[in-house]
């Protein structure tokens, strides 16, 4: 498993006899220093990939196999709230992770600042609201730098400057080694990470993604981008985002669609 962290072979899951599978025949492999995105509707089974991910789930079958020695960070979907403060919770976690007193509390000191909640540490943690708690959970997690981080829709319920945060703690922890995983929904966290599947009806795909199929000249020519016709929408949207105006969406080949698009900032 030179430079995987974590592997998962022919992987299945279904909670009982009878029921449906919720994961069908899953093989991934996830790279030490990559960010990867897992995406779908709602019902999919992300969380349950990811938990089997995490080591909380066993497989119904198939085979999940980590680096050894490899630390973990697991970040919920939804932080029960105990009945003590956010700071109690967090140093409790920290000798969890058998961080020094003195590491500790500078973790913790450390990313609370960044994520803007300093002011949650005194607080009792079933009084927050859902966004702090995210950062909680968050932070949680990233304590005694983890080596594989798990989070499942990590950017859910945090205002815009946090996210950015995130994002940009998740990219550093990256570029020191750490493979990360996370879910969401969103398509603008694909910009997050540096690969991204799609789970649907218990697979794992490459989701369809937009190609260059011209280049803008100097005098703003269009550039002309095909995807299949299931993420015309989304890659729209991407676009968008992205700082392009869209001059013209037609038909491309049967399954196909051409997006024809311009850069809104003509500045080099």
């Amino acid at each position: 498993m030179s430079g995987v962290a974590i592997e998962l072979r022919g992987v299945r899951k279904h909670y009982g006899f009878r029921q449906p599978w919720v994961l069908r025949d899953v093989d991934l492999a996830i790279e030490r220093g990559s960010i990867l995105q897992v995406a779908g509707p709602n019902g999919a089974g992300k969380s349950t990939l990811l938990r089997i991910l995490a080591g909380a789930v066993l497989p119904t079958a198939g085979v999940r196999r980590t680096a050894e020695g490899l630390a973990l960070g697991y970040m919920p979907e939804r932080l029960t709230a105990p009945s003590f403060s956010a700071g109690a919770y967090l140093h409790h976690h920290a000798r969890l992770r058998r961080l020094e007193k003195d590491e500790g509390d500078g973790e913790i000191s450390e990313l609370a600042e960044r994520l803007d909640a300093q002011h949650l540490l005194g607080q009792r943690m079933a009084r927050l609201s859902k966004g702090s708690l995210q950062k909680v959970a968050a932070i949680q997690s990233l304590l005694g730098r983890p080596k594989f981080l798990v989070m499942d829709e990590p950017f859910a319920s945090l205002d815009a400057p946090s996210r950015q945060t995130l994002a940009a703690i998740l990219d550093e922890r990256a570029r020191r080694g750490t493979a990360v995983v996370f879910c969401d929904h969103r398509d603008g966290s694909a910009r997050v990470a540096d690969r991204r599947l799609v789970l649907r009806d218990g697979h794992l795909t490459e989701p369809a993604t937009a190609a260059a199929t011209g280049a803008r000249d100097a005098d703003g020519e269009p550039v002309r981008f095909t995807v299949g016709r299931e993420a015309s929408d989304r890659e729209i949207g991407r676009l968008i985002d992205d700082g392009w105006h869209i001059v013209d969406v037609r038909a491309h080949g049967p399954d196909g669609v051409e997006i024809r698009a311009v850069r809104r900032d003509k500045s080099p």
